[in-house]
């Protein structure tokens, strides 16, 4: 049984993969509307990314890259017994990011803070990999 706390996060996760796959179907529709606020510093937009952490890689090859760093993970979680929490947010963000692979040849990314251009399964992503962080530490510190 999933604990309630642990099953709201999983709603959480789920939303945060829904919104993204909307906020990305709305931008592909309409690549031409991007704007700019902040000292152009920030802004939405339709930027497509084919790199995968910073690589120049042939689109199929970062698609299987992508796959196979999602199969890995989980098969560490499940052996590793990693709590819910950091799964079910890195495998939203990771799902979605995947899919914009296999149907776009790069992830799309509609948020530009900086040099840098995101989308919520990044997001998602990371809040997974905070959770995984910080557990760590919780575990240590309750095995001393």
């Amino acid at each position: 049984m999933i604990p309630a706390g642990h099953l709201r996060l999983g709603w959480l996760a789920g939303f945060l993969f829904l919104a993204d796959r909307i906020l990305k179907w709305a931008v592909v529709r309409a690549p031409e509307h991007e704007f700019s606020f902040w000292r152009d510093t920030a802004g939405f937009g339709y930027w497509i990314n084919p790199k995968l952490l910073l690589l120049e890689l042939p689109p199929f090859f970062a698609f299987g890259v992508t796959l196979a760093a999602l199969v890995l993970f989980f098969i560490f979680a499940v052996e590793q017994r990693i709590e819910f929490p950091p799964m079910v947010f890195i495998a939203a963000g990771g799902a979605s990011n995947l899919l914009d692979r296999a149907l776009f040849l790069g992830v799309i990314d509609f948020a530009r803070v900086g040099n840098a251009t995101v989308n919520l399964a990044d997001v998602s992503i990371w809040i997974g990999l905070l959770f995984l962080f910080f557990s760590s530490f919780r575990k240590t510190r309750d095995k001393a």
